[in-house]
């Protein structure tokens, strides 16, 4: 007689997402520089490094991008759902995220979600990022989505082609940072070979000039 399938992995078919999220939340949720926004860019660079084909993040070129809206949503709310962890403002600006009474027992179907190898290296990912601030994460994982965009389109580039990309095709608020300190965040990813883009995933799309809401 086959071996029935827990009732407990069938709501998670197709929600790897949220299982992902509540994993980073559940390591990094302590930590002073998580927010909504970094959460978002871990979760981007783990489904890319990882090469996570149920995520499928569509993301857009958005002031705070890359950033997928409804993956975000569909996030935030099954975290809340499941009592696992909920949103919260912080007392001086941006968000932050509350354990749950239920914080932690995703861990059952994340474990199952993934093989070993795809969690080693979405591990490898959360605790590369742990202590990066916020605008290194933005930094990071948008220089990253640029480089990615231009291997899907089999275009040649440079380091000075990757930055000028950001500068010039994505949004006016990345011209906050100057130059030479794109060409430094980029060459610090450049020592990490699990920042090294594949061309896994969807090319970026064009997005807004501002994200209200989104901190």
């Amino acid at each position: 007689m086959p071996k029935m399938l827990s009732s407990f992995y069938i709501p998670w078919i197709g929600k790897q997402p949220v299982l992902l999220a509540a994993e980073i939340t559940h390591r990094l949720h302590n930590q002073r520089t998580f927010g909504q926004r970094k959460l978002q860019k871990v979760i981007y660079l783990a489904e890319h490094a990882a090469r996570l084909a149920a995520i499928q993040g569509d993301y857009l070129r958005d002031a705070a991008g890359p950033h997928d809206r409804q993956l975000m949503k569909q996030v935030e709310s099954e975290l809340q759902n499941q009592q696992w962890y909920e949103r919260v403002e912080r007392e001086t600006v941006g968000h932050a995220y509350r354990p749950l009474s239920h914080a932690g027992q995703h861990r059952q179907a994340y474990c199952s979600a993934w093989p070993v190898a795809k969690r080693t290296t979405i591990e490898q990912i959360i605790e590369l990022m742990r202590d990066w601030d916020t605008d290194r994460c933005e930094m990071t994982v948008t220089l990253y989505t640029v480089w990615n965009d231009f291997i899907l389109e089999g275009r040649p580039f440079s380091d000075d082609t990757i930055v000028d990309e950001v500068w010039h095709n994505w949004n006016d608020t990345k011209l906050r940072f100057g130059k030479t300190k794109w060409l430094a965040v980029l060459a610090e990813m450049k020592k990490h070979k699990i920042l090294t883009p594949t061309g896994f995933g969807k090319r970026s799309q064009g997005g807004m000039l501002s994200l209200p809401g989104f901190e």
